[in-house]
């Protein structure tokens, strides 16, 4: 289930984000969570779910 991007939510991912990467942990403690962060947080997330969604095609076409 998606979330709509808030600053709340926006912040809680950033620092999810900057838990497991170690660049955008040096950022996050660098600049905090800055409000371009958005653009690049909503780039990430649909590239994984593209990504995602051509797995599943490539799966369900060998089945």
């Amino acid at each position: 289930m998606h979330q709509p991007l808030t600053p709340k939510t926006l912040s809680v991912g950033a620092e999810q984000l900057a838990k497991i990467d170690p660049d955008l942990g040096r950022l996050f403690l660098r600049l905090g969570t800055p409000p371009l962060w958005a653009t690049l947080v909503q780039i990430i997330i649909w590239r994984l779910e593209t990504s995602f969604d051509a797995e599943t095609a490539a799966i369900a076409s060998t089945d």
